[in-house]
C-alpha cells in the first residue's frame, strides 16, 4: 500500500513491488520528523476524534504513523498484506523504540472481533481501489472500530507515486462516502502559503463548527488542498464533530 513516506522522488531503477519501493527509502530520524511534520493535520485529526487509545492502522507501509502514535500513548496495531513490508515496519519500530504491533493481514478480511479497536486510521491507501471496494473496506474497518480517520491524495496532488493512485476530487470522495456518516472533513498539503494559512484557520477547533469556516474550508480544500482527509462512522452513530 502507498502512504505518506512514499511521496518523494526516488533515484535508480524503478521498484517492482511496494516492499522494494519502501526499502529504497532511507528512513532515518530526519525523515521521520519530516513526514510527521508534513502529516501533522492528519495526526491532529486522529488526536481530536479517536475516542480511545486502541488504534488499527490499515496498510502501514514503513510503519511511521504506527510508530509515531505509539509514542503518544496509543495502543497501536498495524497491518499490511505484504510480509516483507511488515518486516521492515517492525525494524523501524524497534529502531526508534516504538511499541506498535504489526501483523500481515488482508484489509478486506480483518482477523479481529467486532469492536476490537477504538479507531482505525490510514493514509494513502484507499485511492488504490475502485469505489465498491473502498466502501467494502471501510465497512469492514467500521466493524472493528467505531470511527475511521483517513486521508488520500486528491485531484490537486502534483504527481503520481509508485502504484495506481486514483487522484479524485473532493466531490468524488463525497459520493463514494455517501453510505457513511462524515463527521469531519479536512485538507492539507496546500499548494500555496495563503491556502495553508486559511486551512489552519478554518480547520482549527475554535472555528471549524462555524458556518463561515465551513464554507471557506470547502472552497480552499477544493481549489488548493493536495490531500483530503475524512473522519467517518456509521450512520446513526453518536460520534459528532
Amino acid at each position: 500500500m502507498g502512504d505518506a513516506d512514499s511521496r518523494e522522488e526516488s533515484s535508480g531503477p524503478a521498484p517492482a513491488t511496494w516492499s522494494d519501493f519502501y526499502q529504497k527509502s532511507d528512513f532515518d530520524l530526519a525523515r521521520l520528523i519530516q513526514v510527521s511534520t508534513h502529516y501533522k493535520k492528519y495526526l491532529d485529526m486522529i488526536e481530536a476524534f479517536a475516542p480511545g487509545p486502541r488504534g488499527l492502522e490499515i496498510g502501514t507501509g514503513t510503519g511511521w504513523a504506527a510508530l509515531y502514535l505509539s509514542h503518544q500513548r496509543r495502543d497501536i496495531t498495524a497491518i499490511d498484506r505484504d510480509p516483507d513490508i511488515i518486516a521492515e515496519a517492525v525494524r523501524l519500530n524497534q529502531r526508534f523504540g516504538g511499541s506498535a504491533k504489526f501483523r500481515t493481514m488482508d484489509l478486506f478480511r480483518l482477523d479481529f472481533e467486532s469492536g476490537s479497536f477504538d479507531f482505525a486510521f490510514h493514509q494513502g491507501v484507499m485511492e488504490h481501489f475502485p469505489e465498491t471496494e473502498i466502501r467494502r473496506a471501510l465497512q469492514e474497518q467500521l466493524r472493528v472500530a467505531p470511527c475511521v480517520v483517513f486521508s488520500v491524495p486528491g485531484a490537486n496532488y502534483k504527481k503520481k507515486d509508485f502504484g495506481d493512485e486514483r487522484l479524485w476530487t473532493k466531490k468524488a470522495w463525497l459520493e463514494i462516502l455517501a453510505p457513511f456518516k462524515i463527521v469531519h472533513m479536512f485538507g492539507f498539503g496546500y499548494t500555496n502559503d495563503g491556502a495553508k494559512f486559511l486551512g489552519a484557520l478554518t480547520h482549527h477547533p475554535r472555528y471549524r463548527r462555524r458556518r463561515w469556516a465551513g464554507l471557506l474550508a470547502k472552497l480552499n480544500d477544493r481549489l488548493f488542498a493536495g490531500e483530503l482527509g475524512f473522519v467517518i462512522t456509521l450512520k446513526g452513530s453518536g460520534l459528532n464533530s
